[in-house]
């Protein structure tokens, strides 16, 4: 969708234009790109004051993001284009990051704070070739915020509002000759509301949550040539949230630590850059389920299990212009990932331990050679193709290609079309749990896309169209058995396809910005990831429609609506009655949240929001609540 333009809060999303805009969708900025890609500048990120990045993501993006209605702290999954949850690689400022120690591996987003976003690009289809595991639908890059011009500015914002909400963060930056630095912290709290759904005539406890963190940057200009360039970012959070569905469990509580660090060292060449990047993170999650309120039908007094993982990620690239029209992108990387667990329970005075897994035996190293060609020459004709070899240290190794050919047509016609491959690394949790399986394979997929986009006489007006495609194969799935270890994950034999269709645009009017994404999703699983009951996808629709609309009411005065509409889902749901899973069906929902900006002086902006402001009932997950309406106001400062 297309950018707010002139500060209009939150009205649409920017694919870029055709002309001026700068994208990084392979590595280094570029003007123009054959990539399908939305952006969201600045101006979105700051009109959604109070809000979290899966919020934002959620209302603009064009993409569903599973858990962004629920409590604070909840787990959030992101699926592009109707992917499999999980299927989505997370860039923090071009870098992937990862959670090892999770079952499917996928970064958590509760764990960047939006106040620190200044950008997020989201580039759809495969991107395995130039940005490995995880790319299968796509990558989501988060663009952090940068330092200021001026050799001190000094920013601070707070927020507060439904469901006993608050949250408050302070920052200074600036540039003292050649070094240039941020350093900002972070804390709030809510009381929430119950993650798990009540039966009639029942009211459950309130899910409180609670946050802290810190971030630290710095860039060191070494020379004319050479720059460095380190960060260290803080974050907890600790949430009280259902263990289950449909029961109010009312000491289940889970912590999270997660310290990120890393840097990097960049050197400018006459006609391009070398690049070295790593990033080393830490997560530690306890989840504790206490004695003070135990279930008649639970087994356990008391639980306790800990999750502590260790990722390293290093990456050295080079960027050249081969000739005026011609550039090449080439790397290597190299990634470690380790993880320890231990639990145990007590059941009627005893103790009993979980088995335990140890970071010297839970561990894989994973290194990949890759490059890219892009030419776009003054022809209107464009071309990427590209390949990545990747070794890992369980399955071997398996090679990825990408070719992306684009042809512009007297600067406002852009016709694409991209064919590729794309893979996901088995997690460790899957390797080596006591349901792993060290034979697994990576998941791979087949993806295509077609399509053109029209552009008006205004830069930011435009019409794209499109279809797209995915074929897998080997998907993870686990198989349960009526045995110890009652389950074991496993490669699917059976084929799965997606297809479908994307329409976007923007247009704009005077002071008025619209812009809408319409996402058709269909396609066949195979047999025993589906209950076929509305289709072949659990907790993704068919239909889904975004809508986004900004009025500049006065110099000083902005508001924004969005509409969010999503058709029926299939769930499944696991009955502990019973001892098996029954499907479930979703019921369409609508949502509509508004914004609206008031710029009180230079340097203060008020901001407030509405979010459901209907007050639609809807689950995203059965057996569990979603936010009704809610409202946040806040108030942010620069100096």
């Amino acid at each position: 969708m297309a950018w707010v333009c002139l500060g209009l809060p939150a009205v649409a999303q920017e694919s870029f234009s055709l002309l001026e805009v700068q994208v990084t969708a392979n590595r280094y900025e570029q003007k123009k790109t054959g990539k399908t890609v939305t952006v969201l500048p600045d101006s979105v990120i700051r009109a959604g004051e109070g809000q979290t990045l899966s919020q934002i993501l959620q209302a603009h993006g064009g993409l569903q993001v599973l858990g962004s209605g629920q409590p604070y702290g909840s787990v959030q999954a992101i699926a592009l284009r109707g992917a499999g949850f999980g299927q989505t690689l997370i860039l923090l400022d071009g870098i992937p990051v990862y959670e090892p120690a999770g079952i499917g591996a996928t970064f958590d987003i509760n764990l960047i704070p939006l106040h620190t976003v200044e950008r997020i690009e989201i580039l759809r289809d495969g991107q395995s070739t130039v940005y490995g595991s995880e790319a299968m639908a796509g990558v989501i890059n988060i663009i952090t915020r940068k330092h200021a011009a001026q050799k001190v500015q000094v920013s601070a914002g707070a927020t507060g509002g439904s469901f006993g909400t608050f949250s408050g963060n302070a920052g200074v930056s600036g540039t003292l000759r050649n070094t240039q630095y941020r350093a900002a912290a972070n804390a709030g709290r809510s009381r929430g509301f119950s993650s798990a759904a009540a039966p009639e005539n029942s009211t459950f406890e309130k899910d409180g949550y609670r946050h802290r963190g810190v971030d630290l940057k710095i860039d060191q200009k070494i020379t004319a040539r050479w720059n460095a360039r380190a960060a260290l970012n803080f974050q907890n959070y600790h949430t009280d949230l259902d263990e289950a569905a449909l029961v109010d469990d009312k000491d289940y509580t889970y912590t999270t630590d997660n310290l990120r660090y890393g840097g990097g060292i960049d050197y400018t060449l006459q006609r391009g850059k070398i690049t070295f990047n790593y990033l080393g993170s830490t997560i530690h999650r306890t989840f504790t389920n206490d004695s003070a309120d135990v279930s008649p039908a639970a087994w356990s007094t008391f639980s306790k299990n800990e999750y502590r993982s260790q990722s390293d990620f290093f990456d050295l690239y080079s960027h050249i212009s081969l000739t005026k029209d011609v550039n090449l992108l080439a790397g290597a990387s190299q990634q470690t990932q380790r993880m320890d667990y231990s639990g145990y329970e007590i059941h009627e005075g005893s103790r009993f331990d979980y088995e335990s897994l140890s970071g010297h035996l839970a561990y894989i190293h994973n290194s990949s050679i890759y490059a890219s060609v892009n030419g776009d020459w003054e022809n209107g004709f464009g071309i990427e193709a590209g390949g990545r070899t990747n070794f890992h240290s369980g399955y071997g190794s398996t090679f990825t290609f990408t070719v992306n050919p684009y042809y512009v047509i007297d600067e406002r016609l852009k016709v694409f079309a991209s064919y590729g491959s794309s893979f996901r690394n088995p997690a460790l949790y899957q390797l080596f749990s006591p349901y792993g399986n060290l034979n697994l394979n990576p998941e791979r997929a087949l993806t295509y896309e077609a399509g053109f986009r029209v552009e008006g006489e205004h830069a930011r007006d435009f019409l794209r169209v499109l279809v797209f495609g995915r074929k897998y194969n080997d998907l993870i799935i686990f198989e349960s058995h009526g045995q110890a270890p009652w389950g074991v994950y496993n490669n699917l034999a059976g084929k799965t396809t997606h297809r479908g269709a994307e329409v976007d645009g923007a247009k704009r009017w005077n002071r008025l910005t619209a812009g809408f994404t319409y996402t058709l999703l269909n396609g066949k699983v195979a047999k025993g990831l589906s209950t076929d009951e509305i289709n072949a996808f659990l907790r993704r629709p068919n239909h889904s429609v975004s809508v986004n609309l900004g009025l500049a009411v006065a110099q000083r005065l902005t508001v924004g609506l969005q509409a969010q509409h999503l058709s029926q889902r299939n769930d499944s749901f696991y009955n502990p009655a019973t001892y098996s899973s029954e499907a479930k069906i979703l019921d369409r929902y609508t949502l509509v949240h508004l914004q609206a900006q008031y710029r009180l002086s230079p340097h203060l902006l008020l901001s407030v929001s509405g979010q459901n402001i209907f007050n639609v009932e809807y689950q995203e997950i059965y057996g569990y609540n979603s936010r009704k309406a809610s409202f946040m106001g806040g108030l942010r400062a620069n100096f």
